[in-house]
């Protein structure tokens, strides 16, 4: 679809996007399900399985959801859905930047993986991967020219999948389809399977053959598996989502449930691999004995992918990388006791009202689009008024400020942390870069402990002026109180049928407290930046929550030296 906004994005505060560069999280529970078959589908969700998957098949599904962040409620249905049981889950067009943080796109279950468009708006991939699937990501496929992301699954007693979530743009040219040969050719040389997942807007229905791309997908012996419309209007049916792959016979059960989140439908599909049937091959729960050990000891010699500690130059990186994997293996093949909870659920304000706009909506005939688009408005109406009223009970239950936190905490996103945090990699000292990160803090350390020594050959007079009327020193900040009354109150004027007005539950004082400090903030940003320390030394007190006293000294701000 066009790259053109259909509607306006939310306002988001600018946070850094999450760390890049490879990464593996090994936790692959072969005896989480028992075997299973695949003849039942779900006919709420047109999910690969509605049964317990067999423990040698994968479940992938992929959609060009237009807006991530507007849609995240309805998606986490989708993905929380017993019925699906997703292994990963693609998106293009998510329209994310570097302002959406990773926690605040959590769905329970699933970690997400994401390459943001950088230059200009629109556009994006995500990739939500399940947390008992274990995968490693690859950077290195990747492509400055090609929207698209490349993770490889890590199976057990068989061959990985490698998996890549693509967006091709409509206004992309000639030029696009060369990238895509170069960006292919090196996951092609791995000899491993491969499937390509996404929107790629060229028309494969019978009304609009591609053959030029046809040949090239033929020379590189990739397979289109998707044969039903995926985008459809009641003037037009074309088939641009598609599932490209190496090995089309391990692709089962390809549907596309006519689920109308977007103005394309999603696809999903399984994916069987060989596995043993024997029983001695299953890894059994107990204490470590002979066989366990020897699984141990195959499975470190044949299994592993230890192509990332080959290729790394650096030792200390190398090294990192392969502790992982071998940290990796008794969790999966020995201690089959800690497995990791999947906690798939649909929220607690989901009820039966939401699920029937959602069935209404998706089966409203096409040649009534003004009643699909009316039948949409209500279920994001319903969205919204039933958090509203969830919120409203919840907190008439609670009286204290930590049980009003917590009712907070099962709607709006925590940060589980500094996972989006990244490290300076270089550092100017004394005209001498430094790499080291162990260094890098050092110096910072011994920079910003001592006091600072008043330098007139650093100051430039006019900024100082100005930076002295601005930020004064021992200055506090008087932020509104958040209490039960002023939150009930906030509530109790939304309208639910505005699908921006809860987001508006605690904007006020976040925005408040942002207005007030982003100057300092940008000002040492900008110091760190330029990798120049800054020399005139400044505290700051602010006053939160009406009586919990932060008390920031910010040692330095960048007045940099005359020229």
């Amino acid at each position: 679809m066009d790259d053109m906004n259909k509607s306006e994005e939310p306002l988001k505060s600018s946070q850094p996007n999450g760390e890049e560069g490879a990464s593996l999280r090994t936790s692959f529970d072969l005896e989480s399900e028992k075997e299973g078959t695949t003849e039942s589908c779900s006919k709420r969700s047109d999910g690969p399985c509605s049964a317990k998957k067999p423990r040698n098949m994968l479940s992938f599904g992929f959609l060009n959801i237009h807006y991530l962040y507007q849609k995240l409620d309805e998606l986490q249905l989708i993905l929380c859905d017993e019925s699906n049981d997703f292994n990963a889950f693609a998106l293009n067009e998510t329209f994310l930047d570097a302002s959406y943080q990773d926690y605040e796109l959590q769905i329970p279950g699933y970690e997400l993986i994401r390459k943001d468009r950088l230059e200009k708006s629109g556009g994006g991939v995500a990739i939500y991967v399940d947390l008992n699937t274990p995968y490693v990501k690859h950077p290195e496929f990747e492509s400055d020219n090609i929207e698209a992301v490349w993770i490889e699954i890590i199976l057990p007693h068989t061959r990985n999948v490698l998996l890549c979530a693509l967006y091709r743009p409509p206004s992309e040219k000639v030029e696009w389809r060369n990238h895509f040969i170069q960006m292919i050719r090196k996951p092609l040389d791995c000899f491993k399977d491969i499937v390509i997942i996404g929107d790629f807007n060229i028309d494969l229905s019978q009304n609009g053959r591609d053959k030029k791309w046809k040949n090239i997908c033929g020379t590189y012996k990739l397979h289109q598996m998707v044969t039903k419309p995926t985008r459809e209007t009641h003037t037009s049916s074309k088939i641009i989502d598609h599932i490209y792959t190496t090995n089309k016979g391990m692709v089962k059960s390809v549907t596309v449930p006519h689920i109308r989140l977007s103005d394309h439908y999603p696809v999903y599909f399984s994916w069987q691999f060989d596995a043993p049937e024997s029983k001695e091959e299953r890894i059994i729960q107990g204490s470590i004995g002979v066989n366990k050990m020897n699984t141990f000891r195959r499975v470190l010699s044949d299994e592993c992918l230890w192509d990332p500690v080959l290729k790394e130059e650096d030792t200390d990186e190398a090294l990192k990388k392969g502790q992982l994997i071998a940290q990796g293996v008794p969790n999966t093949h020995v201690q089959c006791e800690d497995k990791i909870s999947k906690q798939k659920y649909p929220p607690r304000w989901f009820n039966d009202e939401i699920k029937e706009a959602i069935r209404l909506r998706d089966s409203t005939p096409l040649n009534k689009p003004s009643l699909i688009h009316e039948r949409s408005q209500d279920v994001t109406s319903l969205f919204k008024e039933s958090k509203k009223n969830f919120f409203m009970e919840e907190l008439k239950k609670k009286e204290d400020p930590e049980g009003i936190m917590e009712v907070f905490g099962t709607i709006f996103p925590k940060n589980t942390g500094l996972q989006n945090r990244s490290d300076p990699v270089c550092l100017l000292n004394n005209n001498e870069k430094v790499f080291d990160t162990t260094e890098i803090a050092n110096l910072f350390n011994a920079f910003f402990t001592p006091e600072a020594v008043y330098n007139d050959d650093w100051i430039d007079d006019s900024y100082l002026t100005t930076l002295e009327q601005s930020i004064l020193t021992g200055k506090r900040f008087e932020i509104r109180k958040v209490d039960k009354t002023y939150v009930l109150k906030v509530l109790e004027n939304l309208n639910g049928s505005e699908a921006t007005d809860l987001d508006e539950v605690l904007a006020n004082l976040p925005r408040e407290s942002r207005n007030q400090t982003d100057h300092y903030v940008k000002h040492i940003n900008t110091s760190i930046e330029s990798n120049v320390f800054p020399s005139s030394w400044k505290e700051i007190i602010v006053v939160l929550f009406g009586g919990l006293v932060i008390r920031m000294i910010f040692k330095g701000l960048p007045i940099y030296k005359n020229k």
